[in-house]
């Protein structure tokens, strides 16, 4: 887990937002550890849900202060799940801040996003790689696209 404050100018008011990153491995089975982070932070970044793209809207239970966006790895397509769930990567953020917060679109489920409107711009990217070679190639990836 790893834990950052920053200081932003929001709407020209000096505003610190606590920001963390927690790989649950089963949104289920750590609600209560989510929910005590959601105490402790304005907006915190998921890894590993194992939420199917039917239970998203499970997401909503993490506190009632929160709003959230998120994406599954699980494809549901055959109607056939074999093992257990996997992957997913999700963004919990305060209501409070949902004036100032963008989501972006992504159809790649190791990437979620937001934008949030400071006066100098800020892109929060979640992201779950199993391996460092899989983040060198989404980012290589990433970079080759953008350059097209």
């Amino acid at each position: 887990m790893c834990v950052d404050i920053l200081n932003l100018t929001m709407a020209n008011v000096k505003q610190f937002i606590r920001i963390c990153s927690f790989n649950c491995r089963s949104f289920k089975n750590s609600l209560p550890a989510i929910q005590m982070l959601c105490d402790l932070h304005d907006i915190v970044l998921l890894q590993q849900h194992w939420l199917l793209p039917n239970e998203l809207g499970l997401l909503s239970n993490a506190h009632s202060e929160y709003q959230y966006c998120g994406l599954s790895a699980v494809d549901i397509s055959s109607d056939v799940l074999v093992g257990r769930p996997y992957g997913g990567t999700a963004i919990l953020y305060r209501k409070s801040l949902a004036n100032q917060i963008r989501i972006l679109d992504s159809d790649e489920s190791r990437l979620t996003g937001i934008q949030i409107n400071t006066n100098s711009g800020l892109l929060l990217i979640g992201n779950y790689c199993k391996k460092l070679n899989s983040l060198k190639h989404l980012v290589r990836t990433n970079v080759a696209e953008s350059h097209n």
